[in-house]
């Protein structure tokens, strides 16, 4: 009597099949992947809108504790001194960005494109589409004698 040697292993034809499963597989998850780049600068976005009110809300907490006169620059605790405007830091360097930073040395500000303007200062991620750098931006409105500081989030077209 011939005895038969079960063979072990994977034919030919199951590893071609289990080679086209994981192609059609990997079909449909991919493009899925390629959405995360704009999910994550409409985080980025959305991170420093809260950034900038939480940053504006503390200087304007901090003013309101220690200062005199509506124009009066501040000291942080670290010692920043930051500019202000009506009660709220200015839309610049020394004011807002100076709120955001301190001089702990951060380099926060490195991912985002700064946009500079007379009374606003916005801030937009870069790696945004040059079409698109008109939205996907957080916004800082410097105080007017009319109203607090307002910061203003756009997180349409952020490819």
């Amino acid at each position: 009597m011939i005895k038969r040697i079960k063979q072990k292993g994977f034919t030919l034809i199951e590893l071609i099949i289990v080679i086209v499963i994981l192609g059609i597989l990997a079909a449909f998850i991919l493009p899925r992947f390629g959405t995360l780049s704009t999910q994550a600068r409409v985080a980025t976005v959305d991170a420093m809108a809260g950034s900038l009110k939480a940053a504006s809300s503390i200087t304007h907490g901090q003013y309101l504790v220690g200062t005199s006169g509506a124009n009066s620059a501040i000291k942080l605790e670290d010692g920043t001194t930051v500019t202000m405007v009506n009660a709220y830091p200015t839309a610049d360097g020394p004011g807002i960005i100076a709120s955001l930073q301190g001089t702990s040395g951060s380099t926060t500000l490195d991912s985002y494109n700064v946009i500079t303007g007379t009374s606003a200062i916005s801030f937009s991620p870069k790696g945004v589409t040059a079409g698109n750098s008109a939205h996907c931006m957080a916004t800082y409105t410097a105080a007017t004698t009319s109203s607090g500081a307002v910061v203003t989030l756009d997180d349409t077209n952020c490819s």
